[in-house]
């Protein structure tokens, strides 16, 4: 062998014995590190949750309490609508769904059939709030004249007791809660107006109530109770008789209401990690997160 090629073989063996060496040290480190790892995820366990998209900023909060209070790691996401929630909780992908209704018969059996018995934990309220131009003389509607609207069965105010004159029809889009919100729990089946039109903000909404006597329009309720001052162009209707208050949604008097629901499959075990999250609404702390989420919460701490 020439001096060349002993120097080359030479550099090879030294070049592979450094690589061993740096491998065996990596692995000493890794096995060192494995009881600290294993302990780490012995102490926060991961705890799987998914939402419906309207409820991010609660399952963020959530998210941020739990490393807060160095609990479990909430893993999971907040996308799609409320019936991807049911499909997570059926095939079992989530421990805790959080949705902005309830089940439906057939989604509740569907769980039952795959083994899951979805458990419901009541976690805050949502409700609409109907808004007209301050000039209409209509002060009150039930909930099956505000849908009669939204679906062309009612087109004159004369008809509420208002002056003779059609109804402009005015919603958010679907991008929007208050447009779910509608269609889940007021419209339930069947189709909005042709006519209806259709707003991105409630900003320009509300700012197109103010010019237009003859308009219909709604909001979330915390919209309406963050409002310093409501303008004097539009003025909120009561709903049989009943005006929206946090009182009058919790106690269930106000009737265009709804609850935020998690689900678990079956009741968690007292004192688990998924018990603390679904009756963490029921403290202080937790009811200020539902309220700064934009949800009327279950409880009335001062």
């Amino acid at each position: 062998m020439s001096k060349q090629g002993l120097w080359g073989w030479r550099k090879s063996v030294f070049h592979s014995g450094i690589v061993c060496l740096l491998l065996g040290v990596l692995l000493t480190i890794m096995i060192e590190a494995l009881p600290r790892i294993q302990g780490e995820m012995e102490r926060h366990p991961e705890l799987r949750m998914y939402t419906c998209v309207w409820l991010k900023d609660l399952f963020l909060r959530y998210q941020a309490y739990c490393v807060k209070q160095d609990g479990p790691l909430l893993t999971g996401g907040y996308n799609g609508a409320n019936e991807d929630g049911a499909r997570n909780l059926r095939a079992g992908r989530a421990m805790l769904v959080g949705m902005t209704r309830s089940l439906t018969h057939e989604e509740f059996e569907d769980c039952v059939k795959a083994g899951v018995l979805p458990t419901s934990h009541l976690v805050a309220y949502d409700a609409l709030a109907i808004l007209v131009h301050a000039s209409n003389p209509v002060k009150q509607m039930t909930p099956d004249q505000l849908r009669d609207i939204y679906m062309e069965k009612i087109g004159s105010w004369k008809e509420l007791g208002g002056p003779d004159a059609q109804i402009q029809r005015f919603v958010l889009d679907a991008a929007n809660q208050e447009a779910v919100g509608l269609c889940d729990h007021v419209i339930k089946e069947g189709s909005l107006a042709r006519d209806v039109q259709i707003f991105r903000t409630r900003e320009d909404m509300i700012e197109r109530l103010w010019k237009s006597p003859q308009g219909i329009g709604f909001v979330r309720a915390q919209t309406y109770f963050q409002m310093k001052e409501i303008p004097k162009e539009v003025k909120f209707l009561e709903v049989n008789g009943v005006a929206l208050t946090r009182e009058s949604v919790r106690s269930g008097n106000y009737p265009i209401a709804w609850p935020v629901l998690f689900y678990t499959n079956g009741h968690p075990a007292w004192g688990s990690d998924l018990h603390k999250l679904v009756t963490l609404h029921l403290s202080k702390e937790g009811q200020s997160m539902v309220e700064a989420s934009g949800y009327c919460a279950v409880t009335s701490y001062k």
